[in-house]
């Protein structure tokens, strides 16, 4: 990717283009259509050309609310860069406390299992931050797992992990630690989520059922099959059904709850042993 030229015309570009974002309400519109510049490919001001056109193009995707990282494929997550399509979930940084928190319950030489892994963020982020550990990531999804895969052939983890186009109750081996980012969004919920999320991240990454507890009550019905005797699991949730899964995870014999607030304060991520 190149970088934008410091030349008048390009700048004058880059200063309309904010100003279209700042209409629509996008924040950060400088930095914003500064990226925006330099996936159009600008070179110098005299080889414009298309490239204005294509400029154009993608600060009105941009204005109508796609996410950056749609427009240009790629997400940043801990410091990594995780290539995702419209099959995956875009990846948030709440999402980091969940792998930051789950590898202090890895132990050495640890085995992970990441349920709906999607892109593999959350498996891989472990594998590339705890060089002794090794996972499984599955998916229902072909084309999550083919962006997966790539993404750990290029943060250089692919010979530690293997992804498994399976539903996870059919998963037959057992690990110290499963992480998982549930769907966790009640129908009642649907309307107030923001575009970003019911647009263009996948239907099957946040909805939840009824009462947003579908994949939960899945998850712990079967996860005395899928831990080691000791080990734990680590979920994302929704703050306002604390209560009902810490109910779900005393019914199956888990132990030793704790939770975590995220960025705003709100309990974010929970984590009980077997």
């Amino acid at each position: 990717m190149k970088t934008i030229q410091t030349t008048a015309g390009i700048s004058d570009l880059v200063l309309l283009g904010a100003q279209e974002l700042e209409l629509a309400f996008v924040p950060n519109a400088i930095d914003q259509a500064k990226a925006i510049a330099e996936l159009s490919e600008f070179d110098a001001f005299e080889h414009l050309g298309s490239h204005e056109s294509r400029f154009f193009e993608l600060i009105a995707r941009r204005a109508a609310g796609e996410p950056l990282s749609r427009i240009r494929g790629w997400q940043e997550f801990l410091g990594l860069r995780f290539e995702i399509n419209p099959s995956v979930l875009d990846p948030r940084p709440e999402t980091e406390l969940l792998v930051t928190k789950g590898i202090d319950y890895l132990p050495p030489n640890g085995s992970l299992l990441d349920l709906g892994t999607g892109a593999g963020v959350i498996l891989i982020s472990v594998l590339a931050l705890r060089h002794d550990s090794r996972g499984c990531g599955v998916d229902n999804s072909e084309e999550a797992l083919a962006i997966a895969s790539a993404n750990a052939k290029s943060l250089n983890v692919s010979d530690r992990c293997e992804f498994l186009l399976e539903d996870w109750r059919a998963v037959d081996s057992k690990f110290d630690l499963v992480l998982c980012n549930p769907p966790y969004v009640a129908d009642r919920e649907i309307g107030y989520l923001s575009k970003q999320c019911r647009e263009y991240d996948p239907p099957g990454s946040w909805a939840g059922g009824p009462d947003g507890l579908d994949a939960y009550k899945a998850i712990y019905r079967n996860v005395p099959l899928l831990l080691a005797e000791g080990g734990w699991i680590g979920v994302e949730i929704g703050w306002r059904s604390i209560a009902e899964i810490a109910t779900l995870i005393h019914e199956v014999g888990l132990r030793n709850i704790r939770v975590y607030d995220g960025l705003a304060g709100n309990a974010r991520v929970m984590f009980s042993q077997l």
